[in-house]
């Protein structure tokens, strides 16, 4: 279960706690209420709780960075002067990225090592890739690149490479794919099954370190 998941069973009395457990709620209480209204976690109170620890997280403990970054930011480009070039999605668009990602984009600006576009494999990879939505396809891009979403230059900026393992046979099939991030590189085992390397891509996809599941 989730913190937040045992905090709303313990308000909700479905659960006992130890009484280190116990400890540490308090604290995290403290922590938000600062000695102020919310003394225990009950039914009647969760939901404010819950909001106060969501503020606290996303805004209160980030104060000082975003500070810093607005400060930088208003250092090149004055406050005044920005809100007239860029309205608040277009600076997001440059900031964040465009996550719809276009396969054709990423196909032309990916070159292969081991074999070709016409191999078997390559193939099968993007006909896996095109038949997921938009949200998957973001975590097949990070775990392939290390980005979630794509810059304003786009894939041109940077080539992606697919390079195929160099043996054929049937224990390929128990292999998962792997990748450099930081190079842009995939190495592909050569599966016997397209239904395989769906498996391998999908397992491979959700242990990544990025967290993507």
């Amino acid at each position: 279960k989730t913190m937040f998941e045992l905090i709303r069973a313990a308000s909700e009395k479905k659960i006992k706690f130890d009484e280190k457990f116990e400890n540490k709620l308090h604290r995290m209480i403290s922590d938000v209420a600062d000695g102020g209204e919310l003394k225990s976690i009950n039914g009647d109170n969760y939901d404010l709780y819950l909001s106060q620890l969501t503020y606290k997280l996303l805004v209160e403990n980030s104060n000082s960075q975003v500070a810093a970054v607005k400060k930088g930011l208003y250092e090149i480009i004055p406050k005044r002067l920005l809100l007239k070039l860029l309205t608040p999605e277009e600076f997001g668009l440059l900031v964040e990225g465009d996550r719809n990602i276009s396969i054709e984009s990423w196909k032309q600006h990916t070159k292969y090592k081991g074999g070709s576009v016409d191999t078997e494999q390559v193939k099968w990879f993007w006909e896996y890739v095109e038949g997921l939505d938009q949200k998957s396809r973001q975590k097949v891009l990070q775990w392939s690149t290390g980005w979630r979403s794509i810059g304003q230059s786009g894939f041109g900026h940077r080539k992606f490479t697919i390079e195929l393992t160099s043996v054929s046979c049937k224990a390929e099939n128990q292999r998962l794919p792997s990748v450099a991030t930081c190079g842009f590189h995939m190495w592909l085992p050569k599966y016997t099954e397209k239904q395989q390397l769906f498996k391998k891509f999908e397992r491979a996809v959700c242990e990544t370190a990025f967290g993507n599941c």
